[in-house]
Parts: structure tokens; sequence; C-alpha cells
């Protein structure tokens, strides 16, 4: 009978273990882009339609743009240092691609594959599709009309790489 007894309470602290386990341990999340990672990447995405209005307006909206993503990596910096971008936009008959992460990126169409090193822009021939390759990661875009921004936002912090991606 004695033996029964201690089987029967070693079962009970087994289980109450088990429940603990169980209620205690964490849950993993995806986590949450950082505050300052979000506010960027908005702020960007709200001001780039009045820049790209503004420039087919004067008839310069590449250079209109160029000027524009280069104050803003600078107001960036300052919020964020770790904040950068990369960006596609379709103006004018032709592909404007700029590279303002700090590494080198491949952007390719179904024509011809170019190397845009970090800092640097080029045009490259109209095209519906073209493809990122960052990091090891590719991110295709489809553009339907013109003009048409597409980006990738990247944050490295850490061991983590946030992205966000504006088809």
């Amino acid at each position: 009978m004695r033996g029964r007894k201690g089987q029967f309470y070693l079962l009970m602290v087994l289980l109450l273990v088990v429940f603990l386990f169980g209620v205690v341990s964490p849950e993993s999340e995806l986590a949450e882009p950082s505050g300052s990672f979000r506010a960027l990447y908005s702020s960007f995405e709200a001001e780039s339609p009045s820049v790209i209005n503004s420039g087919i307006y004067d008839g310069n909206m590449s250079s209109r743009f160029l000027n524009f993503s280069g104050s803003y990596l600078d107001y960036s910096s300052t919020r964020d240092p770790g904040f950068g971008f990369a960006y596609a936009l379709l103006g004018s008959g032709s592909l404007l691609v700029e590279n303002r992460l700090p590494e080198a990126i491949n952007a390719t169409t179904p024509e011809v594959s170019v190397s845009v090193p970090s800092g640097s822009h080029v045009f490259i021939n109209r095209s519906k599709n073209l493809t990122f390759y960052i990091g090891g990661t590719a991110y295709g875009f489809v553009f339907s009309r013109e003009p048409e921004l597409k980006a990738v936002f990247r944050k490295s912090e850490k061991k983590e790489v946030l992205v966000h991606v504006r088809y």
C-alpha cells in the first residue's frame, strides 16, 4: 500500500511541474518593428508622393527625388543610424534605382542586371519587372503605372535585421 501512495505523490508532482511549466514559459512572438524604424519608413512613404508630384510639375522628377532621398538619409541618420533604404522610381520612360543601404545591391530586370554600390544610383531602361538582391534575399517588384515608387527599408541592430518592403 505504501508504494502506491508514493507513486501517486510522484505522479501529482510530475503533473504539477508540467502544468507550471506550461503556464510560466513565455510564448514566442514576432517582434514588432521598433518605433523609430516604423516612423522613418512611414514618413518616407508619406512624403515621397509630394516630391514626385512636384518633380512632375517642374519636369525634373529624377533629380528632385535624388535630392529628397539624400536629405532624407541625412535626417534619418540623426534619428536612427542603422536605417537605410533602396528604391526604384519608374518615370519618364526609365527606372531610377538608388541604393542608400550600407552594402551594394543588385538590380535585375529581364533585360539587364546592374550592381549598385552603396550611396549611388543608376538609370535602367523601363521594365515592368525588377528584382533587388540585398544580402542574399530577393525582393521582386512589378510596375503597373508611371510614375511608381518601390522601396526596401532596412535597419540592422545587433543580430537582427528589420525589413519593410513597399510593393
